[in-house]
């Protein structure tokens, strides 16, 4: 949009939190065929999957306009090199600009390859850093989980009221033994959120009162309990 021109994008899989980013001017393509018949510049955004391995193949370069330019900053993998060959010979494609290039095609003119450093700007090296300042906050004061490797995504709004964070395996009853542990000191749940990704499980309860050291103690002794933190 900043360089002047009409912005068209295709995301089945896009969530109500990352549409409320998108500017106002991007058009939404209902199909991908929509997309790639009306675009003259083509950016590939999406990770490498079984789903979407190959997912620029023979079809995709039969709907492009002639000499559509091809970007490719996400993935190896998610181009078919022998229809990108083929889309070169018919001029479906007039250039495809990479930041992975493969050696067969190193050579083809209508390559263009750019260093894999998008990472590494100035200006992202700074961004990076701040924003991972921002999360290890979020995360000692309020509990809130963003951006991990390995753990679940859990954003939490900041409250009075006292806040028990617990690590745990993802199994059967887990949450069930600890919420029996706070009614047997009568405490409130006023609020709870479990997440999970793969094995591990976090879930935060938000409570009305203060549980004892006893509390604590006994979640900590649940099987399959890896760590609980109060947060004030």
């Amino acid at each position: 949009e900043n360089l002047g021109m009409n912005v068209i994008g295709y995301d089945p899989m896009i969530s109500v939190e990352n549409a409320w980013l998108l500017s106002a001017g991007v058009k939404r393509a209902m199909v991908l065929d929509e997309l790639l018949e009306k675009a003259d510049y083509i950016t590939i955004h999406v990770p490498l999957l079984p789903a979407t391995k190959n997912i620029i193949s023979y079809h995709e370069f039969s709907k492009m306009k002639d000499n559509t330019i091809l970007l490719n900053f996400a993935r190896n993998g998610l181009v078919d090199k022998k229809a990108l060959a083929e889309a070169f010979e018919t001029g479906k494609v007039s250039k495809y600009v990479v930041d992975f290039p493969e050696a067969d095609i190193l050579d083809n003119p209508k390559v263009i390859a750019v260093p894999h450093l998008g990472a590494s700007t100035p200006e992202s090296e700074e961004n990076c850093a701040k924003m991972a300042a921002i999360e290890l906050r979020d995360f000692l004061e309020t509990g809130s989980i963003n951006n991990s490797v390995n753990m679940p995504k859990c954003i939490l709004s900041d409250t009075n009221l006292h806040r028990v964070a617990v690590f745990h395996q993802n199994l059967p009853k887990q949450i069930s033994q600890m919420t029996t542990i706070f009614a047997n000191e009568h405490i409130n749940v006023s609020e709870m959120v479990n997440k999970s990704r793969g094995t591990i499980a976090y879930s935060v309860f938000d409570l009305d009162s203060v549980p004892s050291e006893e509390a604590i103690r006994a979640i900590e002794a649940i099987d399959g309990v890896v760590k609980v933190r109060e947060i004030k």
